[in-house]
């Protein structure tokens, strides 16, 4: 065994057992992956200059992300150093990211830099999976389109790719955009998903009759309620949310009445 496949496999073995494992509720499932699948680019490396992204859709509810798990493959074995990772959420702009076609980082709505040491890597079959903890959850709204980026930093080569899920949940192909290939941001797709999971939680219902937010429905509710008495627009007074407020924002107030 070679000197090159030993230090290899001891820093594989370093990153599936000291790296954080992932936790949370399963909410979104990309899952499994496609068995002999097509592999989609997405890697930055500034040195080269060697720059993609392959963006892939979900639907949102109220949720806490929390945690991402995905899966790829190295296009050669010849790597050593573990990547560093951008995991990067996007808004839809009509059934694809925004930005491009040049670079769109910057219209992202969070862009997550982890190192290699936060992000678990374990075989998966013939690929790997890698898993990681977001420092900070991203919240998503009910019924909302997001695009999510899981792409390797590290020198190429090698060239890392994520593979093609087996089967695909929404509409959407996954975008990508490689523009040392003369390929714009966003105006190419495949015609599966990409395979990841996210995790988290389920963010407990609003409770718009908690008008002072201070986790109870009661008196002072319904006292900022009287207070704003009439025509309201935009307020949070307004429960119902028709513009006035009066006796329909008052039952409102008493139906939730207690913890909320």
């Amino acid at each position: 065994m070679s000197t090159h496949t030993i230090l290899r496999a001891a820093l594989v073995n370093v990153l599936i057992f000291t790296a954080p494992a992932i936790s949370g509720d399963l909410l979104w499932d990309n899952y499994p992956n496609g068995f002999g699948s097509e592999f989609m680019p997405s890697q930055f490396d500034d040195y080269f200059p060697f720059e993609c992204q392959t963006a892939d859709d979900f639907i949102g509810e109220t949720w806490s992300i929390a945690g991402v798990k995905w899966t790829g493959r190295f296009l050669s074995d010849d790597w050593l150093d573990p990547p560093d990772w951008n995991i990067i959420f996007y808004a839809d702009a009509g059934e694809k990211p925004t930005g491009g076609p040049d670079d769109p980082t910057d219209t992202a709505l969070a862009l997550y830099h982890l190192t290699s040491d936060e992000v678990t890597m374990e075989p998966e079959g013939y690929f790997h999976a890698w898993s990681t903890e977001l420092p900070d959850a991203f919240v998503t709204a009910p019924g909302e389109r997001y695009w999510i980026v899981l792409q390797a930093v590290f020198l190429y080569p090698p060239q890392w790719c994520i593979c093609e899920a087996l089967d695909s949940q929404l509409g959407c192909a996954s975008q990508y955009g490689f523009p040392m290939l003369d390929i714009p941001y966003w105006t190419s797709s495949d015609a599966r998903d990409m395979c990841f999971r996210l995790f988290g939680s389920v963010l407990p219902p609003p409770c718009p009759a908690d008008v002072n937010d201070d986790g109870m429905v009661d008196v002072l509710d319904l006292l900022e309620v009287l207070s704003a008495w009439g025509p309201c627009p935009d307020c949070g007074e307004d429960i119902t949310g028709d513009g006035v407020v009066d006796v329909l924002d008052l039952l409102e107030v008493l139906s939730a009445w207690g913890p909320c």
